[in-house]
């Protein structure tokens, strides 16, 4: 029993997403390779290039930045080790955080998800951009207590086993991308009408759409992403899975309303599959990856940026992400100032050019 408690306590805060990474990335580093790109005006490409490459500088001098980490793929596995790094380096492909300046009117960062998830990544990139207060106020998430929330998840865990997605047959070999900037006053005045946490509002108008571009699927598995910041890994996620049947904006609101668990829930259906699966060998686990995969649709990330619109010395930027490599079918990343979201999806369907429009100008459309 001690050994048990012992074991327990050692890897409850493990992430099984940092083991996937590393059993995944140490045959070929780039499949994990995310590629987040910062557009503005090709007019403006002179200044904002100098100014980001003088940040960049003065940042490096922190050698405590995630921009000194780089990867070595020894004995089968992937070990990180910190290396000072320049601004040449960093505009050279590497094993770490590097940049692509190639573009008239583009930065182009690319960085691995093995290395760490997209808010470290945001908290390593803020300093090269112009000042933005925080969209909400920081406040410090308490270490949950032990065993309680494993318990009271347990049914929730035992009823989710069965969970299969429906969008997983159709699916195309690769991955297909596109970009989109909301209106956050629109999504606020429908908030105000249905009463609801901005980022559900915004995850159920990305379900609404999703329902729309596939007329035969009635219902469909969102996989809404949780920062853990006390989880002891690199990428410190883990994913509510709410299953909605289709409906208008309304009924799909009332549905994940209804079917948010606490947050004690949340953490500890992570926390026991997180600990199972440090149990088991490398070939059952990555079949048991694969298996939790499928029971997801629509992957979505709410990601609070600033109150003030994304700048560069004072020009406006636009940030879209997107994974090179995709095995759920869709992948939501919507990054928001109080003006815009940012709304990036990666898909294994191909897609028209105004899908996931405009909230306003798509309910418009499908009243008519």
């Amino acid at each position: 029993m001690g050994l048990a408690l012992y074991d327990y306590k050692k890897k409850r805060f493990s992430s099984p997403e940092d083991r996937y990474m590393q059993l995944y990335a140490k045959d070929e580093w780039t499949d994990n390779d995310m590629d987040m790109r910062l557009h503005f005006s090709p007019a403006a490409d002179q200044v904002v290039k100098s100014e980001f490459l003088r940040r960049l500088s003065t940042h490096l001098q922190d050698l405590g930045s995630g921009l000194h980490e780089v990867a070595e793929i020894q004995d089968d596995e992937v070990h990180f080790h910190y290396e000072q790094a320049t601004v040449e380096a960093l505009l050279q492909p590497r094993q770490g955080i590097h940049f692509d300046l190639s573009i008239t009117g583009q930065i182009h960062v690319i960085w691995n998800h093995m290395q760490l998830d997209g808010v470290a990544l945001w908290r390593i990139l803020r300093t090269l951009f112009d000042d933005n207060p925080p969209l909400l106020p920081f406040k410090p998430t308490k270490t949950p207590p032990p065993i309680f929330p494993e318990l009271l998840s347990t049914p929730q865990i035992a009823k989710q086993l069965l969970t299969r997605g429906v969008l997983h047959k159709g699916m195309e070999d690769g991955v297909h991308t596109g970009f989109q900037m909301w209106d956050t006053e629109e999504i606020r005045l429908l908030k105000e009408e249905l009463n609801l946490p901005f980022n559900l509002l915004s995850s159920a108008l990305v379900a609404q759409q999703c329902f729309e571009r596939h007329p035969k699927a009635q219902k469909l598995n969102l996989g809404l992403t949780v920062y853990f910041p006390f989880l002891k890994a690199r990428n410190r996620y883990g994913v509510i899975l709410l299953k909605v049947k289709r409906g208008d904006l309304a009924n799909i609101c009332r549905q994940m309303t209804k079917k948010i668990p606490s947050p004690l829930k949340v953490w500890g259906s992570t926390a026991v599959q997180s600990y199972a699966m440090t149990r088991v060998p490398d070939g059952l686990f990555l079949r048991m990856m694969k298996y939790y995969r499928k029971q997801i649709d629509v992957l979505i990330s709410n990601v609070p940026v600033g109150t003030l619109p994304i700048s560069i010395d004072e020009q406006n930027v636009q940030i879209s992400c997107h994974a090179r490599g995709l095995s759920v079918p869709y992948y939501f990343l919507l990054m928001g100032t109080r003006q815009h979201i940012h709304l990036s999806y990666t898909t294994r369907y191909s897609q028209d050019n105004d899908f996931v429009q405009s909230p306003i100008r798509f309910l418009a459309s499908t009243t008519k």
